[in-house]
């Protein structure tokens, strides 16, 4: 099985305070395609690349207010780490538990 498919709890570490998606994530040889759950709002995942259990993707937020948050993560069996850039916002850490795969 592809290291990062799978459903994710993931947690974002912002100055705002800890911001949580539930991410679906489905690997397509180098490709990562899937979306982002949080509240009412799903956003596709966009720009996905996988190498192994790393993985990189994009996610364009609109609210609280419009920002791209670039992701580099890590997948080790059912955990995930990494970090999340938000360009002059800075980059906050990343964490996650996968639900299914």
């Amino acid at each position: 099985m592809p290291h990062l498919t799978g459903t994710w709890n993931i947690s974002v570490a912002t100055p705002m305070g800890a911001q949580a998606f539930v991410l679906r994530l489905a690997e397509e040889g180098a490709t990562i395609i899937g979306e982002a759950r949080r509240g009412e709002t799903t956003l596709p995942v966009k720009q996905g690349r996988t190498d192994g259990n790393r993985g990189t993707f994009a996610l364009n937020l609109s609210s609280p207010f419009p920002v791209t948050l670039n992701f580099a993560v890590t997948a080790q069996g059912d955990t995930l780490s990494g970090e999340a850039m938000a360009g002059m916002l800075g980059t906050f850490i990343v964490t996650g538990t996968r639900l299914a795969a």
